[in-house]
């Protein structure tokens, strides 16, 4: 050991330093206690292994765009061909601006140009008229009507003459007859047995009338087959 006031070394048990002569730890009753050891210092953390860094796994490349292919041009028309659809374009035009012109002024001309014709039968059965009557049919010529005509035929059967009366009255007429008055005909048959009818008429009321009157007692079957025709 040594001395602790002048550092000189000092044998083991001595009370005093030979050189110094100060007490020694000993003398003194001093224990030079035992070394204690430094303190182990804590283990260093041991850093965490690097994370892999993951490997980007290779990219395919893109397909190219296959080019969508454009409109195909249309076939050039023939100069004959494009010369027609001028004109049919034109003509169209034409009508379309004279059908506005005629609406818009009120006069179409158009529908009155071609006109349908109409057919309406006004008797097609057989029918009996007893002696001393009549029988008839009414019928009507519309208004507006043109190149209206009754047409048709019809027979008589019955007693010792086998004969009537066809009569075609308008609507005053037929109010005279009605009260036996001498009357005015459009279209008159005479007494016969059968006869056709092919008359023209203008838009009105007129009746179809079969008549028996002078017949005392006999009756007659009548066969009637008679149309009225108009546009």
């Amino acid at each position: 050991m040594f001395c602790s006031i002048c550092g000189a070394e000092v044998p083991k048990g001595a009370g005093y330093c030979g050189k110094c002569g100060s007490p020694t730890v000993e003398t003194l009753g001093l224990v030079d206690p035992a070394p204690v050891p430094p303190p182990v210092p804590p283990p260093l953390p041991v850093p965490p292994a690097p994370a892999p860094v993951p490997v980007p796994e290779p990219v395919p490349p893109a397909p190219k765009p296959i080019p969508t292919p454009g409109p195909v041009p249309p076939a050039p028309i023939p100069k004959s061909k494009a010369v027609w659809w001028i004109l049919l374009l034109v003509v169209l035009a034409g009508g379309g601006w004279w059908a506005y012109s005629s609406q818009k002024s009120g006069t179409i001309l158009l529908p009155n140009m071609v006109k349908q014709e109409h057919s309406v039968v006004i008797g097609n059965v057989p029918f009996t008229v007893r002696g001393r009557l009549y029988s008839y049919w009414k019928f009507e010529v519309p208004v507006g009507a043109t190149e209206a005509f009754v047409d048709g035929t019809f027979s008589a059967a019955g007693g010792a003459d086998d004969m009537i009366f066809a009569y075609v009255l308008d609507e005053d007429a037929f109010a005279t007859f009605k009260n036996e008055q001498p009357a005015s005909t459009v279209y008159n048959s005479g007494k016969v047995t059968q006869g056709s009818i092919h008359v023209p008429i203008s838009p009105g009321t007129y009746y179809l009338v079969f008549d028996n009157k002078f017949s005392r007692d006999a009756s007659k079957a009548v066969q009637v087959a008679v149309t009225l025709h108009y546009k």
